[in-house]
């Protein structure tokens, strides 16, 4: 949760409990291309976790062959987040588009997100010079030794593809974490 969204994918929403009746469930996993340090993509796994859907993460930051993958979904374009709904065949990426969408197939209602739209059609905007320059620097591209920097990413590309490769991850949330 940030500043802007408190306790915003804390917890189930009521408007997606399964305890109430006639609330719409995927059959089979969503599927969301993503990447860590991007904050529309949190807003959207945000909304994944309080709708409690499943959902198989794609991780599709910049060098990863998932990156490539989604390039190859969407036609050519890399933008994250990216839904894939198989249970309807949606196939979309912006993360208003995608957080409507979610609330309006598997959620009673849509609560109402003012400060969410506020943030998103009037702050996002104006703060978008702010976020080209600090996403290097979160991603760590900003070194002095430019070698280091390649050998580093290589390496860490090699363990994640040994990992990846192996079997999906799976996160629990909520009370199930054993974290």
């Amino acid at each position: 949760p940030g500043l802007l969204r408190p306790s915003r994918g804390t917890k189930v929403a009521s408007t997606a409990s399964f305890t109430l009746p006639n609330v719409p469930r995927p059959r089979k996993a969503l599927i969301v291309y993503s990447y860590e340090g991007n904050q529309f993509c949190r807003l959207v796994r945000e909304i994944l976790t309080e709708l409690d859907l499943p959902y198989e993460l794609r991780s599709a930051g910049k060098g990863s062959f998932r990156r490539e993958e989604l390039s190859e979904v969407t036609g050519g374009s890399s933008q994250c987040p990216y839904l894939i709904d198989p249970n309807t065949g949606i196939r979309m990426p912006e993360s208003k588009d995608i957080i409507q969408y979610l609330y309006d197939a598997y959620a009673l209602w849509t609560p109402p997100i003012e400060l969410l739209r506020l943030a998103s059609d009037v702050v996002t905007p104006l703060l978008a010079p702010l976020y080209k320059l600090i996403t290097p620097l979160q991603a760590g591209s900003y070194r002095e030794n430019e070698f280091e920097y390649r050998s580093e990413i290589a390496e860490a590309k090699a363990e994640i593809f040994d990992e990846i490769s192996t079997a999906p991850v799976v996160i629990y949330t909520f009370e199930l974490s054993p974290f």
